[in-house]
């Protein structure tokens, strides 16, 4: 308890009376001098001074003693499981914000949440810090719990594992905690498996850790190295035993149909191979049937057509002396004068034409009819060029790589080639020249040509399929020859229609078939080679 009444404050010190005065005490006749009697008030002041202090501390420690923030209240429990009852004495006046308790309890918590009573203060839920019920709770556990007055909920404190991680989880020998209390992992660990070759058969591998590893890949998993009709690793083949001489070359005449032209310039394949456009001599352009031959529409082109490509969009691009026209697959078309027209007519991947004037100049428009660029050669005269997917090539008095942007990245004076040459994968450039074949590197620093291979007398253009197969038709006197290159431009394989019939085109479809045209008779042939086994 506190003093409430007022000191009696006297602050003169006086003068303590002798030993002997103190035990005789005073006579009836004696007059105490004054500093005596301020000696004896000022002590009695100090004395009633120090008991009201010592009792104001006394109360301070006491309350000290009962605040149950810094001094948790401990106890055993009772009560039914999750449903926890205790009593502390003394008794604490209610739930204040940061009480703490700490609880032994007396038997395991149930599944679901678990509540504390408290001296019969109320019922409160005891909780995790992230506002889970705490669970798990085991006998003889000592817990420490403090009182959240904003969610009226004691928050266990200190908790141990937590998490959702079980055994099979962590690696064996590993130890972790979680609400079940410290475990030990059991999850297989197989160590580094290095790199992983693919084989005939699937590896399986259990479950468990692993270390980094690979799995290898090769460049040359692409379906062009698959042979059409097998799938490796989820890669469909599209190739035909084309360029493996496995034993004697099958030539197969796929389809062949009839015409009345005497003589074409070019065989074009629609994009989705269902269509061919080609020409009835040297100015009626026709749209035909790929398979049977059945004529879609014709058109006569009185300035002399001289090449012809296909868009993305199935529009065909056909390239006179004096313009290049576009056609729709109805056959309606829209003429482009501003580039003039020219001998050779190239198409990129991004539909981006290039016309090859018999000027020397290379003029790049895009597929809405502008120009792009133009790059001159200097020179008066145009005997061929080949696109690649990086550079244009033309061939006048000189060599020259144009890059697709119009710049001149080389020009060299090395071989000659005539015509619409190809480019296959490896940037290396084929022509026909009448009676040889001809092949430049990518950087035009090497030529090579060939003569006299028999049947071959004058020569088509050369064409190639998706494969890079190389063909070219010819006739030896007696037989219309096609023949099929090596990239060392030997042949590799040959096959004579009888009649002499020679044919100076030649063209491939989407299949890969060579496109002849021989007495009136358009043909496609196929050429495979038997398998091994």
């Amino acid at each position: 308890m506190s003093f409430n009444e007022k000191l009696p404050e006297w602050l003169a010190p006086g003068t303590e009376p002798p030993e002997s005065k103190k035990v005789s005490g005073w006579a009836p006749a004696d007059k105490p001098p004054a500093d005596y009697f301020n000696w004896l008030f000022h002590r009695a002041y100090l004395a009633l001074k120090e008991l009201q202090e010592k009792a104001a501390a006394k109360l301070n420690f006491d309350n000290h003693v009962n605040d149950n923030k810094k001094h948790p209240l401990y106890g055993v429990t009772t009560g039914t499981a999750n449903a926890y009852v205790i009593s502390f004495s003394p008794q604490p006046s209610g739930y204040t914000d940061g009480m703490e308790v700490v609880l032994k309890l007396h038997s395991d918590s149930k599944a679901g949440a678990s509540t504390i009573n408290i001296n019969n203060l109320g019922v409160k839920s005891l909780k995790k810090a992230n506002g889970n019920d705490a669970t798990n709770l085991k006998a003889n556990g000592i817990y420490t719990f403090r009182y959240n007055a904003t969610t009226g909920n004691f928050i266990l404190q200190g908790e141990g594992g937590t998490g959702n991680a079980i055994p099979s989880d962590v690696l064996v020998g590993k130890t972790f905690s979680n609400d079940a209390g410290e475990q030990t992992g059991t999850m297989p660990n197989h160590g580094a498996k290095g790199v992983i070759m693919p084989t005939t058969a699937r590896q399986n591998f259990g479950g468990g850790y692993y270390q980094a590893f690979s799995v290898e890949g090769d460049p040359d998993l692409v379906s062009g190295n698959i042979v059409a009709g097998k799938n490796i690793f989820g890669v469909n083949g599209t190739a035909v035993l084309r360029n493996m001489n496995l034993g004697n070359p099958i030539w197969t005449e796929k389809y062949y149909w009839s015409v009345t032209a005497g003589y074409t310039k070019f065989f074009v394949p629609s994009k989705d191979n269902i269509y061919l456009y080609m020409t009835n001599g040297t100015s009626v352009l026709e749209k035909r049937e790929m398979t049977r031959g059945i004529l879609q529409w014709s058109i006569e082109m009185s300035d002399g057509i001289q090449d012809a490509v296909v868009d993305s969009k199935e529009n065909l691009w056909v390239l006179t002396y004096n313009k290049v026209r576009k056609f729709d697959s109805y056959g309606n078309f829209s003429d482009y004068t501003a580039m003039g027209g020219g001998l050779h007519i190239h198409i990129d991947a991004n539909d981006n034409l290039y016309i090859l004037g018999s000027n020397g100049k290379a003029v790049s428009m895009t597929s809405g009819g502008g120009k792009r660029r133009e790059y001159s050669t200097g020179s008066s005269s145009l005997f061929g060029s080949a696109l690649g997917t990086d550079a244009l090539y033309v061939f006048t008095d000189k060599a020259y790589k144009i890059s697709l942007n119009g710049s001149l990245i080389t020009s060299r004076s090395i071989g000659d080639a005539r015509g619409k040459g190809v480019v296959t994968k490896d940037g290396s450039i084929y022509f026909s020249n009448g009676g040889s074949i001809v092949k430049y590197d990518k950087d035009l620093l090497t030529f090579t040509q060939t003569y006299g291979m028999e049947g071959f007398r004058y020569g088509s253009n050369l064409v190639k399929d998706a494969n890079d197969n190389l063909y070219i038709a010819d006739d030896d006197t007696k037989n219309l020859v096609l023949i099929a290159l090596n990239k060392d431009m030997s042949r590799r394989a040959t096959y004579k229609i009888p009649g002499v019939a020679h044919s100076s085109v030649i063209g491939i479809e989407g299949n890969g078939y060579p496109i002849l045209y021989n007495n009136y008779v358009i043909r496609f042939f196929d050429l495979s080679w038997p398998t091994v086994g």
